[in-house]
């Protein structure tokens, strides 16, 4: 198993200001390792009804879904349009309740003068995906996006070629301009004639785009980044389009110029920040935002009064790919999420990439300015990047797809475990955590036997005692598997372990064995044991899908799990609970399932006012394969 952490490695620049919210670290998780020659875009979606996001994405040939939380692979359609398949974006487009998707295929650049392929992809009453053509005949058809952009209150299909008709380089600046089209969705979603009009038509290389109301009026802008620099197209209530320049691109490079990726993002009460990629395919991260700290009611009102100052933020970053603005650490601020595509060259400054790299702002500090976090670093040549909640937890995990590297992941947003949480245990005195520990304060002292009744415990049996402690539950629980079972006390305290092997040995225990453990193993031999019990450890755990990894290791086929935890709940906890405890229990059930176990239930649980108990069983393969 490879776990990539992420690690902090420069100031972008020096600024006084607010306190930031601590950053998460991201786990990585591959879903999968080669989802097509060319993995061109990701999104997310609730396929299958059960209200749980799924992951999308669309190769050369094929779209595919992955099932929400198994990340089982599915199948939309393989080998069935025009390649290379570009762009896909999700929508229930003919109101049956299920999601369809829009797609774009017949990506063939440089080829700016025979039409691409727009389809829509819907279910029968079967469940079977079909395809239905939208007529279109512009090249290069690179990005599309939904969004009310009339006000209608249904969405319209926004599409972006990349090029004009007839255009070629180097000089893609010249000719004829980008049509952006807007399409309706009409009564027969079925018809290949889809109404039509068109927002823009005199840009060039128009790469990317986002749709967002940026001034509240319930109808959606376009913003947009293009050779000229970046765009906001908006459609006024008379049915005209206007269109306001926010920045000027990069317009000293060669052969490039103009902005590539873009995204809005928010910091610091409402002010607004506009994230690309300069120049097209380019190599500096770039925001424009506020010069001034003033609070502006909607996001458009800043950009309205022009006062945006351009700030390159990292540079070189070879061929940035993707950008997308989400409040990961959840202190009000978008952070910025950038993908490379390519490796930096040898003896460059940035990172060498490619990766995924998350940027966060300072709160509160003007100029804006921010700070680079690595997420991954050599393993994702990134080819599109998204953040979504995927778990419920209400953190944004961030998706992204690879070209290069072929492969689709997961970097799932984990709190981090207090730094000092286990200082006490660097060298315990045993005698005041003997007190501490085995006293009628202590729920799990008090329904012990009810605890050790429950875990269904028969002689012979191999069992580790996870931060075992002072011993309570591996004495107790050698009673229970005899002479000729196996009890392995794991700890990271070499003090309690010689305290566990002392008691054992006055007992008569021969079956108790003491294990070292690390802060990101137990150490317990591949396939050594039947039961794993953790009792009030799990919230100890530094690093806990190491940990976990190495449990699921350590089990024998169909092995159990048991972990007794504090329960912690947001207006019931203790003061004590909520600052000491870094997940509740859906998050721990999440975690350990995702680290392959199933839940099982357990009708003899002990009924706790303080603790949950939980009980799992190794998958026979780990529910998520992480390497």
């Amino acid at each position: 198993m490879r776990v990539l952490a992420v690690i902090c490695i420069c100031e972008l620049s020096l600024a006084v200001g607010a306190v930031a919210a601590e950053f998460p670290r991201f786990e990585m998780q591959e879903v999968d390792p080669h989802a097509g020659n060319v993995c061109y875009a990701a999104t997310v979606a609730d396929v299958n009804g059960d209200h749980k996001p799924d992951v999308v994405v669309a190769t050369e040939d094929a779209v595919i879904w992955y099932e929400n939380p198994s990340w089982r692979k599915h199948d939309v359609i393989r080998q069935a349009t025009e390649r290379d398949n570009v762009c896909i974006q999700p929508h229930d487009i003919d109101g049956d309740g299920r999601i369809d998707f829009a797609l774009g295929a017949g990506w063939r650049p440089p080829d700016t003068r025979n039409p691409s392929t727009l389809q829509w992809l819907g279910r029968d009453a079967e469940g079977r995906w079909q395809i239905h053509a939208i007529g279109i005949e512009e090249p290069t058809l690179h990005r599309i996006r939904w969004g009310d952009v009339k006000g209608t209150g249904k969405k319209q299909l926004v599409v972006a070629p990349l090029q004009g008709r007839g255009t070629k380089g180097p000089n893609w600046g010249e000719g004829e301009g980008v049509r952006v089209l807007v399409y309706d969705v009409p009564e027969r979603p079925e018809s290949k004639a889809w109404p039509v009009e068109v927002a823009e038509s005199s840009l060039h290389t128009i790469h990317n785009l986002q749709l967002v109301d940026l001034d509240g009026d319930g109808r959606d802008e376009i913003v947009l980044a293009c050779w000229e620099g970046v765009f906001l197209l908006d459609r006024g209530s008379s049915g005209q389009w206007t269109r306001t320049r926010i920045g000027s691109g990069n317009q000293e490079t060669k052969p490039f110029k103009g902005a590539s990726e873009v995204k809005v993002g928010r910091w610091h009460k409402n002010l607004p920040y506009v994230a690309t990629i300069e120049p097209w395919h380019g190599h500096q991260v770039v925001v424009y935002a506020p010069t001034d700290r003033t609070e502006y009611p909607v996001l458009g009102a800043a950009l309205a009064r022009g006062n945006l100052e351009r700030r390159v933020i990292a540079e070189p970053l070879a061929w940035g790919h993707a950008v997308w603005c989400a409040d990961v650490d959840g202190d009000g601020d978008d952070e910025l999420i950038v993908g490379q595509r390519d490796p930096n060259r040898e003896g460059s400054p940035a990172p060498r990439g490619p990766g995924v790299y998350v940027f966060d702002p300072k709160p509160g500090v003007t100029p804006i300015s921010f700070e680079r976090h690595i997420v991954d670093d050599g393993g994702m040549a990134c080819e599109d990047a998204l953040a979504a909640d995927l778990n419920g937890d209400g953190r944004p995990e961030i998706i992204a797809c690879g070209r290069a590297t072929h492969n689709v992941r997961i970097y799932w947003n984990q709190q981090r475990t207090d730094p000092k949480i286990n200082e006490p245990f660097k060298n315990p005195d045993v005698r005041g955590f003997i007190k501490r520990f085995e006293s009628a304060e202590r729920e799990v002292y008090v329904k012990r036997d009810e605890i050790v009744g429950a875990l269904g415990l028969k002689p012979g049996l191999a069992v580790a005692d996870v931060g075992a402690g002072t011993g309570l539950f591996t004495r107790l629980i050698a009673e229970k598997v005899g002479p000729r079972g196996r009890v392995y006390a794991v700890d990271i305290a070499q003090s309690f372990l010689v305290h566990i092997a002392r008691d054992a040995r006055k007992r008569g225990y021969d079956q108790v064995v003491t294990v070292l453990a690390t802060q990101d193993s137990t150490s317990l031999p591949e396939g050594s044991v039947d039961m794993v019990f953790l009792s009030d450890v799990y919230h100890h755990l530094e690093k806990p899908e190491q940990t976990l990894a190495s449990i699921h290791r350590a089990l024998r086929p169909g092995g159990g799990l048991v972990v007794i935890d504090f329960d912690r709940v947001e207006g019931r906890s203790s003061e004590f609970v909520l600052k000491h405890v870094r997940a509740g229990k859906a998050i721990v059930i999440k975690e350990i399932e995702r680290a392959g176990f199933t839940g099982v239930p357990t009708p003899e649980m002990p009924s706790f006012k303080e603790n949950f108990f939980l009980r799992f069983r190794k998958s026979e393969r780990p529910a998520s394969t992480k390497d």
